[in-house]
């Protein structure tokens, strides 16, 4: 098996990655607003972004990379 037959496979793993951090940050996102529902919108509006940016980042974090590539060197 090339490296290029492997990569379809990585990137595949890679998507289902980034897939995976967005619905947990849309997950943390809807939750945050919920907590903060009686607060003024724009607090609400607020937390939920930072909370969301805050969990692509810990993913990118993980990752080491900002764009969730998991390159294996293939």
């Amino acid at each position: 098996m090339t490296s290029t037959e492997k990569e379809p496979a990585s990137r595949t793993l890679a998507f289902a990655w980034v897939i995976g951090a967005y619905v947990v940050a849309i997950g943390v996102v809807f939750g945050v607003g919920w907590a903060l529902g009686s607060q003024h919108p724009l607090v609400v509006a607020g937390g939920a972004d930072l909370a969301g940016t805050l969990v692509i980042f810990v993913f990118a974090v993980i990752f080491d990379n900002s764009s969730f590539r998991v390159d294996r060197g293939y």
